[in-house]
């Protein structure tokens, strides 16, 4: 089994992950980190469908830098204006 690490010091949100031996995909999203409100079971309604919307909407990071190590070996893809980014790596 091989290990794939990825560090960022905001969230990275994974679409897709899949792969074998020879080839792994990783097709995710930056985004900043954010800090969501504890539930409780006194919310009304409208607190947690505003906790919500506030969940799904998303303030991605552009052009960011992205790191990946696969087997002791560091792959680096730049993300694009949305925070979209690819790593489609062919292992040996």
């Amino acid at each position: 089994m091989t290990n794939i690490v990825l560090q960022a010091k905001d969230n990275i949100e994974v679409y897709h992950a899949y792969g074998n031996a020879h080839h792994i995909i990783v097709q995710s999203r930056m985004l900043h980190k954010r800090e969501f409100k504890k539930v409780s079971d006194t919310d009304g309604w409208f607190t947690n469908v505003w906790r919500r919307t506030k969940q799904i909407e998303s303030d991605e990071i552009s052009d960011a830098n992205i790191f990946a190590t696969i087997q002791n070996k560091e792959f680096h893809v730049k993300g694009d204006d949305e925070g979209y980014f690819e790593f489609n790596i062919t292992c040996g």
